[in-house]
């Protein structure tokens, strides 16, 4: 159509006297031209068949849609401070009572944390957004084994460098931002952020919100994946504490 008008263009300048003879030969070619084109993609919105099939459709609000994020964030960001706190607690003990007995109750401690503090978040959850109280319990499931898997991530790096661990567990819980997939979907994250979200709580616990919350499936994988993940930091945590030095009490008990 672009040649078209340029060469018509181009002959009306040459022959003015006849603009209305080349315009109606113009028009002819273009409709038969538009005709042809028409008859041949005829088919095409025909020729393939597709389903839309809609998962985890929350309510209008932005309180529905970001409550996954916020809420799974907000426990990591917890977990962060917290791990921070427990190693210093960690360290002061283990030198009185011995390493692997103080991180024994560090785990004990982080069972308990797990557990209780998802009960009064989860509540605050509830009365924003109104659902039930088997919604409440799964939730509360999901976001103890979310807390459970942050602290122990988190306090990987607060046994090596103590409260300094948090200039490392700060750029990675910044990532997970992102790697959460809870503002951007997973499927069109940047690589480096794709690889994250792999071994990152906030992106099992937000898929997990959602299951919950508006529908979907496999929310008990999501469950054992995040549980692996918390695991694993135990393990490396046991590696840590078995080649750290063992250290003198300053203060020796009576």
């Amino acid at each position: 159509m672009s040649q078209l008008e340029s060469e018509t263009k181009s002959l009306i300048t040459a022959n003015p006297t006849q603009k209305d003879a080349i315009l109606q030969k113009a028009e002819q070619t273009k409709s038969t031209a538009t005709a042809k084109i028409n008859q041949t993609y005829a088919n095409v919105a025909n020729s393939y068949n597709y389903s839309i099939v809609k998962m985890n459709k929350a309510p209008s609000g932005m309180q529905h849609s970001m409550a996954p994020f916020f809420m799974s964030l907000a426990f990591y960001i917890g977990s962060m401070i917290g791990a921070m706190l427990i190693v210093v607690a960690y360290k002061s003990f283990s030198p009185l009572i011995g390493r692997w007995k103080a991180y024994t109750y560090t785990e004990i401690a982080i069972i308990l944390i797990s557990m209780i503090a998802p009960l009064l978040i989860v509540a605050l959850s509830k009365s924003m957004l109104h659902f039930d109280s088997n919604t409440y319990w799964q939730l509360w499931v999901n976001h103890s084994i979310e807390l459970f898997a942050s602290l122990n991530v988190n306090l990987i790096f607060s046994l090596i460098l103590g409260q300094l661990g948090i200039m490392i567990n700060m750029p990675f819980m910044l990532t997970q931002v992102v790697s959460g997939a809870g503002l951007i979907p997973r499927p069109i994250l940047p690589d480096f952020f794709k690889v994250m979200s792999n071994i990152s709580p906030c992106f099992y616990s937000i898929r997990a919100d959602y299951n919950i919350l508006y529908g979907g499936n496999n929310t008990h994988t999501l469950w054992l994946q995040l549980l692996t993940i918390g695991i694993v930091a135990i393990i490396i945590h046991l590696a840590i504490v078995a080649f750290q030095k063992k250290r003198t009490p300053l203060v020796q008990p009576s």
